[in-house]
């Protein structure tokens, strides 16, 4: 069977389970396959996967001047990795070269989050008469205020907010998954504000049911939302992304003594390890709990 074929078979099988990836890594592992010369299942061998790992590394260095971070690498692997597993399950492959493929350590840093503070400021820097204003403060404060992610944001239709009950549903949840998300009354309001005041300016008679609409009634690009908040960012001084925002929902969550459990299922967190990431105290905070609460402090 042709590589490419047994590709698509893969994205079919993953389509038919709800699961939706882009799969980067293995249409880069295709690239590789045509430059060694390897068009069919049956031609691939543990060296093929074995020289994977030092293709990626000169390709990074070609395309970025540096080889890809580990966790780009981690991700590629996985992707060839699971669809070499599913060509073992189905017949496709007769052996296994899954274990010829490496495992890079991924390592785990704190994430950086604007403090509260900050976050005051950048919620109040959109311009609060233009629908662009009013739909990047109302997409600012539901990123804060729920955590979800950027692609999460952008996905959500009118009818997935519920006003009334201070529920969000999130239909395109990671790995397929939905969930419900509690609103706070802060980031409604600027929903609502902006579905009144700046979406119904936006809407064209050919605008989908999406919640963010971009000037021309279509729905909002994840870029344009991310650029948008690049821009504010350089206005205001200090770095802020859309994913810094879901940080900082987890991590001031936790520091106001909220359960780690209940800011996982709030995120979407498949792992409980995943959402400790947030868990973690600086020096100032050890100094304090010291004073505050050790006999001798």
């Amino acid at each position: 069977m042709r590589l490419e074929a047994a590709v698509d078979l893969y994205r079919v099988h993953l389509a038919l389970l709800g699961r939706k990836h882009r799969l980067e890594g293995l249409r880069l592992f295709l690239e590789l396959c045509r430059q060694r010369r390897r068009s069919r299942l049956e031609d691939l061998g543990r060296r093929d996967l074995e020289s994977f790992a030092g293709w990626l590394e000169q390709r990074g260095k070609r395309r970025l001047g540096r080889p890809y971070a580990a966790q780009t690498r981690r991700l590629c692997f996985d992707h060839v990795r699971g669809w070499l597993a599913y060509c073992l399950e189905e017949g496709l492959l007769l052996a296994d070269l899954a274990p010829a493929l490496p495992r890079p350590r991924v390592p785990r840093r704190v994430p950086r989050v604007p403090e509260p503070d900050q976050l005051e400021a950048l919620l109040d820097w959109p311009s609060r008469t233009t629908p662009n204003g009013l739909r990047q403060r109302a997409l600012w404060e539901l990123a804060y205020g729920t955590g979800l992610r950027l692609r999460e944001l952008i996905a959500l239709d009118l009818e997935d907010v519920d006003a009334a009950g201070g529920w969000v549903l999130v239909r395109a949840g990671k790995g397929g998954c939905e969930r419900m998300v509690p609103v706070g009354e802060s980031a409604l309001a600027a929903v609502g504000r902006y579905r009144i005041e700046g979406r119904a300016r936006q809407e064209t008679d050919d605008s989908p049911p999406a919640l963010w609409l971009s000037r021309d009634g279509a729905r909002l690009h994840p870029q344009s939302a991310i650029l948008e908040l690049r821009r504010a960012s350089r206005a205001l001084g200090f770095p802020v992304s859309m994913h810094a925002l879901r940080h900082a929902c987890a991590t001031h969550l936790l520091r106001a003594g909220a359960p780690v459990r209940v800011v996982q299922e709030l995120l979407g967190h498949a792992e409980l390890r995943t959402t400790q990431r947030y868990t973690h105290v600086d020096v100032t905070d050890l100094r304090r709990m010291l004073a505050r609460c050790h006999p001798r402090g």
